[in-house]
């Protein structure tokens, strides 16, 4: 019994420390090179850029832009940063499954060009794709098509002015 509160006490003391909910402690990257309103207009720009680079390619799409506002939370040492996600970009449907290769290719494509990285995640399946590329502040865009077609933004940690 007293080894079984043992391994639960040294379990959770571990679980505990993997989920430190001090920001200070979790060494958020902050881009300092542009403010927050530097970085909301880049990565507003890299969407946009996106989606026309795929209307070139495979036709024009009826996305339409989210009613609800940019979110914002605080980040860095101290709260002294700002992060923004910004608001979904949309449209009904998705692209035809013969073309799958060829808009992830695109998609990633676009997204090395505006400084992300080769995706964390691709998810491809007959009916379903999706991609998450993230870039050296923690800046992140998911792409998802199945259903419905999905292009989210997140800027990272950037200076607030």
């Amino acid at each position: 019994m007293r080894m079984m509160r043992m391994a639960t006490a040294v379990l959770l003391a571990v679980a505990l420390s993997a989920c430190g909910t001090n920001k200070n402690d979790q060494g958020d990257s902050m881009d300092a090179t542009r403010n927050i309103t530097q970085a909301v207009a880049d990565y507003d720009a890299f969407a946009q850029r996106l989606i026309d680079r795929l209307a070139e390619k495979f036709g024009p799409r009826d996305w339409t832009t989210s009613d609800e506002p940019a979110t914002r939370a605080l980040c860095g040492v101290d709260d002294s940063g700002v992060e923004v996600m910004l608001p979904r970009r949309t449209f009904a449907g998705a692209y035809a499954a013969a073309d799958r290769d060829a808009v992830r290719d695109l998609v990633v494509a676009v997204g090395k060009e505006a400084g992300f990285a080769e995706p964390d995640l691709v998810v491809e399946k007959p009916d379903y794709l999706k991609i998450v590329g993230e870039d050296a502040h923690g800046g992140r865009y998911t792409f998802t098509s199945s259903v419905n077609t999905v292009l989210s933004t997140w800027t990272g940690c950037h200076p607030a002015s």
